[in-house]
């Protein structure tokens, strides 16, 4: 199991992509040979994702340094609030990442939560769902209510306790190798690889965070980072 680093600085940004982390390989300023999406959430605007809730809950830029988008449940036991990335209207279309063999997919986020025991979170690739904790058709980081530890999963095949949780801000980042395997990192340390196993399919970022207890939680996301080879 690993253990978290503290991250000393409220503006960490993504690490250059020539360091030594799960970035390397990836070519920025190659549109042709690659794709990149990076969200600093200077502004927010909720059209562009799915938004699924329980409880009267909030989206809102909020207050630190570099733009913060801050998800803010009501105070209700199972109050939730799950965003999904690539919103068209319908909620049914717009998953943009597909994994296929040859072609690497990079994802990455720095975050905190309010509560690191009575609370579920979620953040990944993870396909249209209204329940992402309950999908078995993603790539992600998963922690249930009631313990710290912090999961992964791969289209439903779990690796459990790759670390603790904590309120204080990390990185979490997710590589998909093709069809051969997903590699989970956090604060630029790979905690798993784990086989991929399943079938491969189109998916979109997700966030995701719910009440343990009739208390409200929170999800603070300091930036997203995509990056895919486009082929």
């Amino acid at each position: 199991m690993g253990d978290f680093t503290r991250v000393d600085s409220d503006t960490l940004k993504i690490n250059r992509i020539d360091n030594a982390n799960m970035w390397q390989g990836f070519e920025f300023g190659r549109p042709g040979s690659f794709v990149y999406h990076f969200d600093d959430f200077f502004t927010f605007t909720g059209a562009e994702w799915v938004v699924t809730e329980t409880g009267v809950n909030t989206q809102a830029i909020s207050d630190g340094h570099a733009g913060r988008l801050l998800l803010t449940n009501a105070a209700a036991d199972n109050d939730l609030t799950s965003i999904q990335m690539g919103n068209t209207g319908d909620a049914t279309t717009g998953e943009s990442l597909l994994p296929a063999d040859g072609r690497t997919i990079y994802l990455e986020c720095r975050m905190v939560k309010s509560d690191a025991t009575q609370s579920d979170w979620l953040f990944g690739l993870v396909t249209t769902d209204t329940t992402p904790l309950s999908s078995t058709t993603g790539y992600f980081f998963q922690k249930d209510d009631g313990d710290t530890n912090v999961d992964v999963w791969t289209n439903g095949s779990t690796t459990l306790s790759v670390a603790t949780d904590a309120t204080s801000f990390h990185k979490y980042g997710i590589r998909i190798n093709g069809t051969t395997d997903v590699e989970f990192w956090i604060d630029d340390v790979k905690e798993s690889t784990v086989t991929f196993s399943g079938t491969a399919t189109e998916v979109r970022p997700t966030f995701h965070i719910q009440n343990g207890e009739a208390v409200a939680k929170t999800m603070t996301i300091d930036y997203l980072a995509i990056g895919a080879s486009n082929r």
